[in-house]
């Protein structure tokens, strides 16, 4: 609990910022009121499935602060890659293949995005180090 505002102070600019290009991003693109709000829709989805995904990493060890878990944090990043990939066919719904083309354009970059918009104070903090692991538990 005692990192949340940590995490909240750090991500606070970078949100603004990439709210702001993405409205900037969208401007360009002609994309509609509605087509935001259903992008805005989508991305909640996409939130939850990223919580539940990081959640579950944390519980079964693959996330860890207590140990090093190479290959449990690759195995971590390709999930979140295909929860990327599932994101970026959630946008390919709403906009046109023009609209996209547009955004990206414009270098605005929905994965840069979603990471630093995540509801993030939504994970469940790692239970306590096991005996043996040899972490400081702090």
């Amino acid at each position: 609990a005692r990192v949340l505002p940590l995490v909240d102070a750090a991500l606070s600019r970078p949100r603004e910022q990439l709210a702001a290009q993405r409205a900037e991003a969208e401007a360009a693109a002609g994309v509609t009121p509605e087509q935001s709000a259903a992008l805005d829709a989508a991305f909640g989805d996409v939130y939850q499935e990223l919580i539940t995904y990081t959640n579950g990493a944390i519980t079964d060890g693959q996330v860890t602060p207590y140990e090093r878990n190479v290959a449990g944090l690759l195995e971590y990043a390709g999930g979140l890659g295909q929860i990327l990939s599932g994101a970026e066919g959630r946008v390919g719904g709403i906009l046109s293949p023009e609209q996209q083309q547009a955004i990206y354009d414009s270098g605005f970059e929905w994965g840069e995005y979603l990471g630093v918009s995540a509801p993030w104070d939504q994970l469940t903090p790692p239970p306590p180090p096991s005996v043996g692991t040899g972490g400081s538990g702090g």
